[in-house]
């Protein structure tokens, strides 16, 4: 059984759509989608993370200490920043080259029924391979 919290989809059911021109979004476009409320209910699937990954999110995307005490508002340091954004475990991936091979980690846990199973789905855009290990 498959469950998504975010879609590609419009309130009007339709494919979003990307101004001015109106042409069909994709990836790059949407990102993760937009959320539905009732689906986060009983998501079946939860991306693991702390307060402290997203502080060390910021600090790979070059948040210096004040930067980062703006949107922290304590005494956060920059000791344990990320190697690359990538490493977030989040559903949406940053890859910094599209020219060279690329590998992301992605941890979550199953809240949902005890025998779930989930199968991958991956909408890359044209020319870009997507491999996701396991794919079940």
């Amino acid at each position: 059984m498959t469950q998504n919290l975010a879609t590609i989809l419009d309130k009007h059911n339709e494919p979003i759509r990307v101004d001015p021109d109106r042409g069909r979004a994709n990836a790059f476009d949407y990102g993760s989608g937009f959320v539905n409320p009732a689906r986060a209910l009983e998501p079946g699937l939860v991306y693991d993370s702390q307060p402290e990954d997203f502080v060390a999110f910021l600090c790979s995307i070059g948040y210096d200490e004040k930067s980062l005490h703006l949107v922290t508002r304590d005494n956060s340091t920059c000791d344990g920043a990320f190697k690359t954004p990538s490493d977030l475990n989040y559903p949406s991936i940053a890859v910094p080259n599209l020219e060279d091979n690329f590998s992301a980690t992605r941890v979550v846990t199953n809240v949902g029924k005890a025998r779930s199973i989930y199968e991958a789905e991956v909408l890359s855009p044209a020319g870009v391979n997507v491999t996701v290990v396991p794919n079940r």
